[in-house]
């Protein structure tokens, strides 16, 4: 890390001090001597915390048993100096507790073990790393930024205890901690993370099955009665967390009661291949309708459409009043996928609550931009679809998106269309 360059962990958020590197493929790290905790921060506005106040939700906890694994290997018992990145990377992978569902792999190489995380396909993004404590002799905790992910290095020393945290990107995610045990009576180390990923109650970046629901349908917060200044007052209901994710889909078509989706450039033909907790698109409004009907649910109005977007207080944006293009999925995402023998780029949009800046008054994501999303509101004779969507112009400067995105927060569509930037999701009456 460069001279005069800190990082700081505040409560669940990485901060990367201004005039820090922060370009992908540059490594940064800094060392832990005993009693100290240096820290990585490896994004800036997107990785702050949201506060906001707990949701009601449909839902229960589930507890998740830890997975048992094969023992570490003895490590030797003369102790040597820390290996270097590019060392570890030549070193062969072990199991840790809860690492692979966290987007985690470990290595170890002699007396020494490295846990790295990276963002996957149905895995929150690591944004930092703080050495808690070490505990035993002269030893030391490396925390790393490599890329788009996070390192941190121990020692697997007798009579050595040490732990360090590792930071996601959403609130749900949170921190990690993960922990070196290894007693002077023990043979062996063991390494483990505290915690599983977390469960659909906590975070939409999960694929979790929620109890009582059909598969994979994701969570409900329910919007209360109420009413948008000047505009007619709206029953309670429940409205999904999120749009509805390939994952979710699968499930439909698997149970019959829903096709693979399909359409013409960008479009999928299938779910399988596809990032899972990516919002479905390329979906006709009577598709739309009929999955909510076998999630035991229905599309939503556009009046309770906008109301769970500005709420009662008049707020411009569903997070406030600021202008902050970071809140939202602004451009669309591409996949390659295998289709029939060719590969095909696919456009789509955002994992479902990867920018929770952009929450809506009652915790709802991705209520502006991401897909677009089908209502059961009619207009002349099309179907009315409200949000906006995700840029598909390479090259166009934000703020001119951001005009484009408020003139498109509201249009109709022919009920057959099939378009890559529209997506759905349910909603249920409350009583």
């Amino acid at each position: 890390m460069s001279k005069g360059c800190r990082a700081w962990v505040i409560g669940i958020a990485a901060v990367l001090l201004p005039g820090c590197p922060d370009k992908p493929g540059v490594e940064h790290s800094a060392v832990a001597s005993a009693g100290s905790g240096p820290s990585v921060a490896l994004t800036s506005s997107s990785a702050q915390a949201v506060g906001s106040t707990a949701p009601t939700v449909v839902a229960s906890n589930a507890v998740v048993e830890a997975p048992t694994l094969p023992p570490l290997p003895i490590p030797p018992d003369k102790p040597s100096a820390m290996p270097s990145l590019a060392d570890f990377r030549k070193a062969p992978t072990v199991e840790i507790g809860y690492a692979t569902a966290l987007g985690c792999e470990a290595r170890m190489l002699r007396d020494w073990i490295m846990v790295q995380c990276k963002e996957g396909p149905a895995t929150d993004k690591p944004v930092g790393a703080n050495a808690i404590r070490t505990q035993g002799t002269d030893a030391r905790v490396r925390v790393s930024k490599v890329g788009d992910g996070v390192q941190v290095t121990m020692p697997l020393r007798k009579g050595v205890e040490a732990k360090a945290e590792i930071l996601w990107r959403t609130p749900g995610w949170g921190k990690r901690l993960v922990r070196v045990v290894y007693e002077t009576t023990d043979e062996r180390p063991v390494v483990t993370f505290d915690a599983p990923p977390p469960g659909p109650e906590q975070s939409p970046l999960s694929l979790g099955q929620l109890p009582g629901e059909k598969p994979h349908v994701g969570r409900m917060i329910l919007v209360p009665a109420g009413a948008r200044k000047g505009k007619e007052p709206v029953e309670a209901f429940y409205l999904d967390e999120t749009e509805v994710t390939f994952h979710a889909w699968n499930a439909c078509v698997q149970d019959g009661a829903c096709p693979p989706p399909s359409g013409a450039t960008g479009c999928p033909r299938s779910t399988q291949g596809v990032s899972p907790l990516r919002p479905i698109n390329c979906i006709t409004w009577n598709e739309a309708r009929a999955y909510c009907a076998w999630a035991g649910k229905r599309l939503p109005s556009e009046q309770e459409f906008w109301f769970a977007y500005y709420g009662s207080d008049d707020r411009i944006y569903p997070w406030g009043n600021a202008v902050e293009i970071e809140r939202i999925c602004d451009y669309q995402q591409h996949e390659w996928v295998e289709d029939a023998g060719k590969r095909r780029l696919l456009n789509l949009g955002c994992k479902v609550g990867s920018h929770p800046l952009g929450k809506g008054p009652f915790s709802h994501e991705d209520l502006l931009s991401n897909v677009a999303e089908w209502t059961s509101d009619e207009h002349d004779g099309k179907k009315v679809v409200l949000g906006g969507a995700f840029g598909s112009v390479s090259g166009m400067e934000w703020r001119d998106y951001w005009g484009w995105l408020m003139k498109d927060l509201r249009k109709t569509m022919e009920p057959d269309s099939r378009q890559t930037e529209i997506g759905f999701r349910c909603a249920r009456d409350a009583h």
